[in-house]
């Protein structure tokens, strides 16, 4: 993704977002064979290592229509 981050935002096609305690919640109209990016910040408070838990996608009328993304790094923060 070579865009900067404002690019991204104003071009954005999400419909709502929600950040929870736990998750990243965001509902946006997708088309067969389209592409979106999406990202979010996370914020550590504390030293250790952690893991990001992998992308889960669902429609929101057909739940059966679901995929889940690959398993990103461990990040340590010494």
């Amino acid at each position: 993704m070579d865009k900067p981050v404002l690019e991204l935002l104003s071009s954005s096609v999400l419909r709502t977002q929600e950040f929870r305690d736990d998750r990243y919640v965001a509902a946006l109209p997708l088309k067969a064979k389209t592409r979106h990016h999406l990202f979010y910040l996370t914020r550590v408070v504390s030293t250790g290592k952690f893991s990001v838990p992998p992308t889960y996608v669902e429609d929101m009328y057909r739940p059966e229509l679901n995929g889940v993304g690959a398993v990103p790094a461990a990040v340590v923060i010494p």
